[in-house]
């Protein structure tokens, strides 16, 4: 079972992101196979976002991929603080492949650990 995002503790897996080079294919192809229910595009700016969910639990969100980026999945993980998380994680051998951001539900960065394999930070939006 998937943790809601915006009650997850720290260091507790609570999303996970489809990046897709054909997003109207991708959401045929996960209904069919899985089941999936998915919203229509929810505009946030700059871009297009889609909400994952099964038997009305949201577990995800579908987005284009920006330029250049291959489709993927990406899983984030919840932290306190996703400034400090992102400092901590280059002293320690890691890198941070996207700064921290203001998003519309929180704040993010993507970062990789010492061998490579990526994934996104995230602290929910204080209300």
């Amino acid at each position: 079972m998937f943790t809601d995002p915006t009650e997850s503790p720290a260091g507790a897996i609570c999303w996970h992101e489809l990046y897709s080079t054909e997003t109207k294919e991708s959401t045929k192809f996960y209904k069919k196979v899985f089941g999936w229910e998915i919203a229509k595009p929810q505009d946030m700016g700059e871009m297009k976002y889609q909400f994952l969910s099964r038997n009305e639990e949201m577990f995800g969100g579908l987005m284009a991929t920006p330029p250049g980026v291959p489709p993927h999945w990406l899983l984030d993980i919840a932290v306190d603080d996703v400034d400090k998380t992102a400092k901590k994680f280059e002293k320690l051998g890691g890198t941070v492949k996207v700064p921290p951001m203001d998003i519309p539900m929180g704040r993010m960065a993507v970062v990789a650990h010492p061998q490579g394999a990526m994934f996104g930070i995230w602290k929910r939006k204080e209300e």
